[in-house]
């Protein structure tokens, strides 16, 4: 893949020319309003600059998300590239770059039979490539486990991700926690237990702190307690010690919560039930400091900070009955210009150097 050194005029009042992207998240055409702040603005056109770095995300190619790839956008591109081809009935997703750049490791996932109690190959597993997509390594082992949701320590030597195993019940799996392993899928060491003896959480989507000395991630409760889908954001150290809760459960925190590049705030996505929607917030790693970045942007998705802290991607699926699609903007929240247009669902962006 090729180093991005994306051009976005971030915050101009033109339509964006027509750029590619997908995920299961939705795509607007070139003239849709994004809503940030708290007021609907025009799609800026894109002009100066955005960092380097590799924006991944995923597209999917099928109307029922059954197949997706790994796509980046590079310099002179106006649709996006595909890293990953995945073969039918395998979608891919959650891409996240070395911190050389050199190398992805993702989560491909795949349907499960009919009938299905267990965990095993009908789930997700986790890869590695190199950053073009070739080379392509299974990590996961090949049976009773789903793995996605992979992210980088700072210096590119382990990966943290979550993992379920188990039976399935009411659709929930037995055990799901955050682990951390070696690059090359050894030395799984498991650093939560929230799911206890089985179906009472979720622990998943793990990130790292910029130095490496912590983790955050999201709990929820199952569907077999009595605080079922209450969710929130918590942060341990990166031996699984010293873990305390982020965000009140009156938040509805989860989703992707990401450290800045400089460790000051977390970003997470919050209060938006079971789909797209919400909207964006940071708070430093006490849990000082909570701010709104966006006010009612449409079927809000994921989001991602660019290297150097001064800009975010996201995807947004508009009210429009459109796909949803890339856009970045200010890591204040204003400014938002679309990066991507594709008739395509496009979403889940990470943004590496």
């Amino acid at each position: 893949m090729h180093r991005l050194i994306l051009v976005l005029a971030l915050g101009a009042a033109t339509t964006l020319a027509a750029c590619g992207s997908g995920d299961k998240d939705t795509d607007a055409p070139a003239t849709a309003a994004a809503t940030t702040g708290s007021t609907a603005v025009a799609a800026a056109r894109p002009p100066t600059g955005l960092p380097a770095g590799h924006l991944l995300y995923r597209r999917y190619l099928t109307e029922d998300q059954s197949r997706a790839a790994i796509y980046a956008v590079a310099p002179g591109e106006t649709n996006g590239h595909a890293v990953t081809h995945p073969p039918a009935g395998a979608a891919d997703g959650r891409a996240t770059a070395s911190p050389d750049g050199s190398r992805m490791t993702f989560a491909r996932c795949t349907e499960g039979e009919p009938g299905e109690t267990r965990i095993g190959e009908g789930a997700c597993h986790l890869f590695t490539a190199n950053i073009d997509g070739s080379g392509v390594k299974r990590l996961s082992p090949k049976c009773c486990a789903d793995e996605n949701s992979p992210w980088y320590s700072p210096g590119g030597r382990s990966l943290t991700f979550a993992r379920l195993w188990g039976k399935l019940k009411d659709g929930a799996a037995q055990h799901s926690e955050v682990f951390t392993m070696t690059t090359d899928g050894d030395k799984r060491t498991q650093l939560t237990h929230g799911s206890g003896k089985g179906y009472r959480g979720d622990s998943g989507n793990p990130s790292f702190s910029p130095d490496g000395k912590r983790i955050a991630y999201t709990f929820e409760y199952s569907a077999a307690t009595p605080q079922v889908g209450k969710r929130a954001i918590f942060i341990m150290d990166a031996d699984g010690g010293h873990r305390r809760q982020l965000t009140p459960w009156s938040l509805d925190a989860g989703d992707f919560a990401r450290f800045s590049p400089d460790g000051s705030r977390v970003m997470f996505r919050a209060n938006y039930g079971t789909g797209p929607g919400g909207d964006l917030y940071t708070i430093r790693p006490d849990g000082s400091g909570l701010k709104q970045l966006t006010h009612d942007v449409p079927g809000l998705l994921s989001a991602a900070w660019s290297p150097d802290g001064r800009y975010i991607a996201y995807a947004h699926e508009p009210d429009d009955g459109t796909q949803p699609d890339i856009w970045v903007m200010k890591a204040d929240g204003t400014g938002a210009a679309r990066l991507t247009d594709s008739p395509q669902w496009d979403s889940a962006p990470t943004w590496g150097i």
